[in-house]
């Protein structure tokens, strides 16, 4: 559910134009002992796609996903990106996120107390931005706001800890990143603000 600098990049060939399409399936099968040995089966189908439309490119993708603990949950993403010049463009995306507890989160480990209640996170995100290709050098500055419930969160103030939801949660940021190769190589940097 946090913000997430990955994106799809602009193929420079597919089989349309410059679109691509990807898909798949995921299978999980978690096992945990803690004095009581525990199973769980989550098993997804997705897609995601990219379609270039003159200046606009358009990305989408979701994915279903069924958990033996928690149920069915889709989730999805949505982007456009407008070229305003070949170096310059501009963009916008959203999309819903999901997140179950992972077995110690919720059943306890060495660090943590049991929490069997614990609920899985749901979120949905905005960001906009834009991009400028500068000196061979690619930098994107973007803002973001990710609205969150049940946020899993990390309560440590006593030994051993506990993982809790908190019921509503925001994060706004504002996003910089810049890139470029070198000699072969792939340099980055990247400040954010939350």
């Amino acid at each position: 559910t946090q913000k997430s600098s990955d994106e799809v990049t602009e193929p420079e060939q597919g089989f349309a134009g410059g679109s691509n399409l990807t898909g798949g399936f995921d299978f999980t099968e978690d096992r945990y002992d803690n004095g009581a040995q525990t199973e769980r089966l989550s098993r997804a189908l997705f897609a995601a796609g990219l379609a270039r439309l003159g200046d606009f490119s358009l990305e989408a993708g979701a994915r279903h996903e069924r958990d033996d603990a928690y149920g069915d949950v889709t989730t999805g993403q949505l982007g456009l990106r407008y070229a305003i010049t070949p170096a310059a463009s501009v963009f916008t995306r959203g999309g819903t996120a999901y997140r179950a507890p992972t077995f110690e989160e919720r059943f306890g480990g060495p660090f943590n107390l049991p929490s069997p209640t614990l609920q899985p996170e749901r979120g949905h995100s905005v960001e906009v931005g834009g991009t400028l290709l500068v000196a061979g050098t690619r930098n994107t500055l973007s803002v973001y706001r990710n609205d969150v419930s049940q946020l899993i969160n990390a309560n440590f103030s006593s030994f051993p800890g506990i993982y809790e939801n908190i019921p509503g949660a925001r994060m706004t940021g504002v996003e910089l990143q810049s890139s470029a190769t070198w000699l072969g190589t792939d340099f980055a940097a990247g400040l954010s603000y939350l």
